[in-house]
């Protein structure tokens, strides 16, 4: 009883302590609610980092990772959040609880539905997280041949070759890659393992934590979707599209199959709806990645929530104003009329950043970003070629702007241009924040792929190609593109 106390008080203490943090250093930019749904991600993240740090020093020599870990951490992780909260409520005013709870009342139908599909989706992590019934221990499927991989893992920290080791001093070994350190993004099933260690049982530490990041993940989905629509109906049938697999597969199914019969008698997961072979794949979000691969339990929010961070901050118009005044987040738009020409409600997502607060946002969505490498890699890449598309155009669209002044010879003009070009600053900002604390972190990443050893692991561990040409059913990319985008295609140019 008293472990399962303190593996409680570790996963709520971390979420506090991520709530806090986003409160303090995001808000009021993003919304009450935004800094809700980031809670978790940051907050357990940051919650392993602490347990790493402690068992680099105060318990190098202690074997495993004992309750008192957990408790030291759980104390930290609550002067912290009480610290942020403190901090918080100086600058809290009525406006600010007025404004959260407009956002509440404009969202609150589109909430619902999420709440409903956080709901199933803990219904299924429950029974797919190593239960035990009986005496014996069993797991749901899709969830069978990933779940051994993280366990050996768990176990290796809690009780076997890596107990006395920490990632921060020697590297991670593993029997099913004897023949060389195992190179892998650890935070995920670290963060298992600490708070199993705490006294839970494994189903407690893979299970509850696995809800808290996959709803976060589906709240922070559809707020980005929000942001780049501005529209709840879009937003809110995005994600629907994004958890049923939308695309490939589903889309295939609507077109040559379209039977009630098929679609709740066979695998869809496995099998193509057209061929009914399985080289192409329905690929389901949950049942492919969500569940069996705890990496990206963690790093697909983070990812989500630094695409916010930067959305809001890049297309925001500063303020010039410096003291802490703010736009309402829910304002009456006179370019949008509705019915007979009465104004229509346009809602504003968080206050309107001056330029201070931007490079503050783009440090804080660097300081996010640089968190992923350990989570995910590969959402590490993804996210940093989102940014540089983003930050290229803008480069391109700032050098127009200057040519353009330069052909008018107005000396306004070009003076504005020039001090335009201080935005580059934005995307360094970033760039330093995120490869600062995500280097070390990819320096193991990069020996692997570099000085290899282990060949067949490193040649397949991380491509950048066309996968059109790795995906024998569609070599076509413009056709793959547009089957993977599937029901995305008419929502977004419906709108």
């Amino acid at each position: 009883l008293g472990g399962a106390v303190v593996s409680w008080v570790l996963l709520i203490s971390g979420w506090s302590m991520g709530l806090g943090l986003s409160l303090v250093y995001l808000h009021p930019f993003l919304t009450l609610w935004e800094c809700l749904a980031a809670a978790a991600p940051i907050g357990l993240t940051l919650s392993t980092w602490i347990g790493v740090l402690f068992k680099s020093t105060l318990f190098r020599s202690v074997p495993g990772l004992p309750p008192s870990i957990g408790i030291v951490t759980c104390l930290l992780q609550i002067v912290i959040s009480i610290m942020c909260f403190v901090k918080k409520s100086q600058c809290w005013s009525r406006n600010h609880t007025k404004i959260a709870k407009a956002q509440l009342l404009h969202f609150s139908l589109s909430f619902l539905p999420l709440v409903f599909l956080s709901f199933w989706l803990a219904m299924i992590h429950y029974t797919h997280s190593l239960l035990e019934e009986g005496g014996k221990y069993h797991v749901g499927g899709s969830v069978y041949g990933d779940l051994p991989f993280h366990l050996t893992i768990i176990t290796s920290i809690l009780h076997g070759v890596n107990q006395y080791a920490t990632p921060l001093t020697s590297g991670l070994q593993a029997a099913f890659f004897a023949d060389s350190p195992l190179v892998y993004p650890w935070i995920p099933d670290y963060h298992a393992a600490l708070v199993a260690g705490s006294g839970s049982t494994f189903h407690f530490a893979l299970c509850y934590p696995g809800i808290m990041l996959t709803s976060s993940f589906f709240f922070l989905l559809f707020f980005l979707y929000f942001r780049m629509t501005q529209s709840r109906r879009i937003a809110l049938m995005s994600v629907p599209i994004t958890f049923f697999a939308g695309g490939i597969g589903g889309f295939l199914w609507l077109l040559y199959d379209g039977t009630w019969k098929t679609l709740l008698a066979e695998d869809h997961v496995l099998v193509n709806s057209l061929s009914r072979t399985i080289e192409f794949y329905w690929f389901s979000l949950p049942a492919h990645i969500l569940f069996p691969q705890r990496t990206t339990q963690f790093a697909y929010s983070i990812s989500l929530l630094v695409l916010i961070v930067i959305h809001k901050a890049y297309t925001s118009k500063p303020s010039p104003v410096t003291v802490f005044h703010r736009k309402s987040s829910l304002v009456i738009d006179d370019d949008l009329k509705g019915k007979n020409g009465a104004p229509k409600e346009h809602f504003t997502m968080g206050a309107v950043p001056n330029e201070h607060d931007t490079l503050k946002l783009f440090g804080a969505a660097g300081f996010i970003c640089g968190l992923l490498p350990l989570l995910q890699v590969h959402s590490f890449a993804a996210v940093g070629l989102v940014i540089l598309t983003v930050a290229f155009i803008h480069v391109v669209k700032i050098g127009g702007t200057v040519v353009k002044s330069m052909r008018t010879n107005s000396n306004l003009s070009w003076a504005f241009q020039i001090a335009k070009g201080h935005q580059l600053k934005w995307w360094l900002v970033f760039g330093i924040a995120s490869w600062g604390i995500g280097m070390p972190q990819n320096l193991a990443f990069f020996m692997k792929v570099l000085f290899p050893t282990h060949r067949p692991s490193a040649r397949s561990f991380l491509r950048f190609m066309l996968i059109s040409s790795d995906f024998p059913p569609q070599g076509n990319i413009i056709l793959l593109w547009l089957q993977a985008l599937g029901f995305y295609v008419p929502l977004y140019l419906a709108d």
